[in-house]
């Protein structure tokens, strides 16, 4: 295995100093998207168990309610900012070499669904919609 070190010289060799800080903001506005969306989500979640069971309020929800609702609103910010995550990835991996140089969000999005359709912006849906799932479940 490289150090990361090792790794941060080989990228600083091939991309230069900027390539240690690419696609820093589309990773910026995924999660400035995603986790305002995700606490949206979980608080009305959390509205709408405690109208339907008629808690008063200030009644703490049970674990196993806040674990579902937390599952469930992770997966569907999840879902809504996938194609954010597979084209702020790709410009993360990208080199100076790569045949297709995405030079932004915008751009990047335009290309993916231009050549490899809609469904190319949810590719690697499934683990991280249960990664932010049973990430965000655990936190709340």
């Amino acid at each position: 295995p490289r150090s990361m070190l090792q790794v941060a010289e080989s990228v600083v060799a091939e991309s230069g100093w900027k390539g240690l800080y690419s696609g820093l903001s589309e990773y910026m506005m995924l999660w400035g998207i995603f986790s305002p969306l995700m606490f949206v989500l979980y608080e009305r979640g959390m509205e709408i168990i405690a109208d339907a069971n008629d808690d008063a309020p200030g009644t703490p929800p049970s674990l196993a309610t806040s674990f579902c609702v937390g599952c469930a609103s992770g997966v569907m910010a999840a879902v809504a900012t996938s194609p954010i995550d597979v084209v702020k990835t790709r410009i993360q991996l990208q080199t100076p070499t790569s045949v297709t140089q995405y030079r932004n969000m915008a751009h990047g999005l335009r290309e993916v669904v231009a050549h490899e359709g809609v469904r190319a912006l949810y590719r690697g849906l499934l683990p991280r919609c249960l990664n932010a799932g049973l990430s965000i479940g655990s936190m709340m």
